[in-house]
């Protein structure tokens, strides 16, 4: 018993180098393959940037509080369902926010006057994309000072890139195949697949630096089609080389 003990490892050790040579001497083919899915959004979402300013940061609270009211009138007006916008809706308190304040000369009186600044954000889901440029258009006529990002998305994303997965992973074999009879061989059984997405996100972004009031800012007309957004999916396959006598090992 003892010796069993003792010869036991041994003997798996002699067994996994065994497998692992028999690995390193196959011959083998390595493919990649790519395939793509063009989807069109179904989802914008904008940021906006709204400030309220005064001579407390309570006061340019109140003001930015204001304001922010009057944009989410104008955008459910513009047809988009108040649950879908989201804001505060309120007063913050005062540490809610980064405080900022401007410093400017008053030569009249020989002095500085500070102003307060109160920096909020409204976020707005946009379903009907035909409305997108309205919505922006109503925003920030109603006072948004900057549109911070417009983001674009696609239900469907994750159904496209099984589909894009599915495709490369036929093409990359087809490719295998095609290498082993090119080499006087066939095509064995597949050692090794991977994938490699190569999309960052879900969402992708029309940005602006800056607006003006009642004007869109955005990268593309109100009448214009939101771009689409591509899935990317990269499969990379491993096989073995089989001499055209072999049969394949099941």
């Amino acid at each position: 018993m003892r010796f069993s003990v003792i010869f036991m490892p041994l003997a798996l050790a002699t067994s996994l180098s065994a497998q692992q040579r028999s690995y390193s001497d196959m011959n083998q083919i390595r493919t990649t393959a790519t395939a793509t899915r063009s989807l069109a959004p179904d989802l914008a979402v904008a940021h906006l940037e709204f400030t309220g300013r005064d001579s407390t940061f309570r006061a340019a609270a109140r003001r930015a509080s204001a304001l922010g009211d009057s944009i989410r009138r104008a955008v459910v007006k513009a047809g988009v369902p108040d649950d879908s916008v989201l804001g505060r809706g309120s007063v913050a308190l005062p540490w809610d926010q980064a405080t900022q304040m401007e410093v400017k000369p008053n030569p009249e009186f020989k002095r500085y006057d500070t102003t307060y600044v109160f920096r909020d954000l409204m976020v707005v889901r946009i379903r009907d994309l035909r409305r997108v440029g309205a919505v922006l258009d109503a925003a920030l006529g109603a006072g948004a000072q900057r549109l911070v990002s417009l983001q674009f998305s696609s239900s469907r994303v994750q159904q496209a890139g099984q589909d894009a997965a599915a495709e490369a992973t036929q093409q990359a074999r087809r490719n295998a195949e095609l290498m082993a009879v090119a080499a006087g061989g066939k095509l064995g059984r597949p050692l090794e697949l991977s994938t490699e997405k190569a999309i960052a996100d879900s969402f992708y972004d029309l940005r602006s630096s800056s607006t003006s009031p009642g004007s869109s800012s955005s990268t593309f007309g109100p009448r214009s089609r939101p771009p689409d957004a591509e899935v990317r999916v990269s499969v990379y396959g491993r096989w073995e080389l089989l001499a055209a006598g072999d049969s394949v090992p099941r």
